[in-house]
């Protein structure tokens, strides 16, 4: 009996070679991930994102007189403008001799480098944009007091009115090493969506209300408390030429990549292109507070990374050094330093 090759689609290599990819990223996967849909047809490769507007609550009288009219405000939502900014790309080539002698095909070891490549190109570009955003509060820490500070980057983001929901403590090796020996940590329950990525080994526990996520890309110093939607990562997978066969395009949990595998008869060697489309923004918001001397709330001017703290070992605290009404806002917030500890004293017993 004569047995039939079975040929390999391109659709299969490309998703395994898109799942290679998602194994080796950490960083961009705590960022709010956006696709393409969006932004076809958008002027400069760029959308805006809408972001919703704050309105102020206002007092009138009780009882009065009606003579005065209520105050009213004009709602307007606020746009943050995105682009793609990054085409990551890993092109390789392959020989007859090379294929049939040396590597046998695509499959054993090329795509799935060129996929480990272009993750790395994806991560580095969310590292850079984690260490150049700006951050309306930076917290300086000490090994012998980190989970003090982690609990002041904490009370920060509660008093800025940072949402409660996905927070994450991204952390340097430095970092790592020093909560691997805290009691404070807790073991980390990965579930089933992180098992298969690189998170279920950058996960190391749980402190504080934050997930603790360790990658060696950020400076060992380093630590980052991100809410969710703190940053967001921009990415898809340009169309699939009809005039190539050997193509494919993949996309899986908000990460796309695209796959292209031709022939090029006149060097007599097979090529294979793997990229994405990628792009990294910070999204900043004004300030809600209330001004007790005036008796009304209050909505910054200026608009500041409240969405996540800057954590440095052996740094200082700076607190809201941007801003045209920073230190109104500061002192609004209670910032201008950090809380005093307190001392739990055990009630007495009968």
């Amino acid at each position: 009996m004569v047995e039939k090759n079975v040929a390999v689609k391109p659709q299969k290599l490309a998703e395994a070679a898109l799942e290679l990819m998602r194994r080796e990223m950490v960083v961009p996967g705590l960022f709010f991930k956006q696709g393409i849909d969006d932004f076809k047809g958008a002027l400069d490769d760029t959308v805006n994102i809408k972001v919703p507007g704050v309105l102020t609550a206002r007092d009138y009288a009780w009882r009065n007189d009606r003579t005065t009219a209520i105050a009213t405000d004009v709602y307007k939502e606020r746009k943050i403008a995105i682009s793609f900014g990054g085409n990551a790309v890993s092109a390789a080539h392959l020989t007859d001799e090379e294929r049939e002698f040396d590597f046998g095909g695509w499959a054993g070891s090329i795509l799935p480098a060129q996929s480990k490549a272009v993750a790395r190109a994806l991560e580095y570009g969310a590292v850079d944009k984690l260490r150049n955003g700006k951050y309306a509060v930076s917290l300086g820490a000490k090994p012998e007091n980190i989970v003090k500070d982690i609990v002041e980057a904490r009370r920060v983001l509660n008093r800025a009115g940072a949402s409660k929901v996905g927070r994450v403590l991204l952390v340097g090796s430095d970092w790592d090493a020093i909560l691997q020996s805290s009691k404070e940590l807790t073991a980390a329950s990965v579930g089933d969506g992180v098992a298969e990525t690189a998170f279920e080994d950058a996960y190391i526990g749980k402190i504080k209300g934050f997930t603790v996520v360790t990658s060696e890309e950020i400076d060992p110093g380093e630590a980052y408390a991100l809410t969710g939607g703190a940053f967001v990562f921009l990415n898809a997978a340009p169309a699939v030429p009809d005039s190539v066969v050997g193509a494919s395009g993949i996309s899986q949990d908000g990460v796309a990549m695209r796959w292209i595998k031709d022939y090029d008869s006149m060097h007599l060697m097979e090529r294979s292109i793997v990229n994405t489309w990628y792009g990294f923004e910070q999204v900043v918001d004004p300030v809600v507070y209330w001004d007790a001397a005036k008796k009304t709330e209050v909505v910054s001017d200026a608009e500041y990374g409240i969405r996540a703290v800057k954590l440095v070992l052996d740094g200082t605290d700076s607190y809201f050094a941007e801003g045209s009404d920073k230190t109104a806002v500061a002192k609004a917030l209670k910032l201008e330093k950090r809380a005093k500890a307190t001392t739990y004293v055990a009630p007495a017993g009968p």
